[in-house]
């Protein structure tokens, strides 16, 4: 059976393509006041089936952080590469926006001010802050009630930020967390108290940091783990048993 009439073929297949042109050219970046008129923030914009998706890489707000415009229908924010060092707080409470994800990552953020995430509780599902300072010198441990806030994340990055031990408090209220970055660090260790709740996550990447020995049951809060990254690090010993907790691991 044809898919279209005999003859049909090159008059569709030409608004085939016609369509899905239009489909590219209306995701493609623009400045963000062309996209919607009440965006006047010096950042380009794309509007795509799901949202509209702001892109301020590289852009340094001269004031505070702007506000977004009411109930627009954002659904991510990325300023990246922004000299950001402090993220303050409610900065998007104001808007009540739909926003699933958000990337502040390549900046030199050292905190997470109180009720930075106000309003996106139970909505972002992807956060990235690799390549920040939140375990510098000065606070080598990292603990952020604000991250424990995010009940509906998805996804966590916090690879490449100086961080020698996770608060065991920080993490475990992630319950829908599925992918945990941790690599690039300064970990010496598993970090087991604040892996301890979290039964949804599937991937975990600690490459890169200065793991010690990894002992039995090491990984035993993370049962369902699919994918496990060790990689560059000087391991001395591996207990028997140190992967016996997970029967679903496929890589390694």
């Amino acid at each position: 059976m044809a898919l279209f009439p005999r003859g049909s073929g090159p008059v569709v297949a030409g608004a085939v393509v016609l369509a899905l042109l239009l489909v590219v050219v209306g995701a493609q970046a623009q400045p963000c006041a062309t996209v919607d008129e009440h965006l006047q923030i010096p950042c380009v914009c794309s509007r795509q089936q799901e949202g509209i998706h702001i892109n301020c890489d590289n852009v340094a707000f001269p004031g505070d952080f702007p506000l977004l415009p009411y109930r627009l229908g954002i659904v991510s924010f990325q300023q990246r590469n922004a000299g950001i060092q402090a993220l303050t707080g409610q900065l998007f409470t104001a808007s009540d926006l739909p926003l699933a994800k958000l990337d502040f990552s390549r900046n030199t953020i050292r905190r997470l001010s109180k009720d930075v995430w106000e309003g996106l509780e139970d909505r972002l599902q992807e956060l990235s802050l690799h390549h920040n300072l939140l375990g510098d010198t000065y606070t080598p441990i990292f603990s952020s009630t604000e991250i424990a806030k995010l009940t509906a994340l998805v996804t966590l990055d916090l690879g490449f930020n100086g961080i020698r031990e996770v608060e065991a408090a920080t993490l475990q209220p992630l319950q829908s967390l599925q992918v945990l970055r941790l690599e690039g660090n300064h970990l010496t260790e598993v970090p087991f108290r604040a892996l301890n709740g979290l039964s949804s996550l599937r991937v975990l990447t600690l490459q890169d940091n200065n793991l010690g020995a990894l002992e039995p049951g090491s990984f035993s809060p993370v049962t369902g783990l699919v994918y496990l990254n060790l990689s560059n690090n000087q391991i001395p010993e591996i207990a028997a048993g140190a992967f016996t907790d997970l029967p679903e691991l496929t890589t390694l």
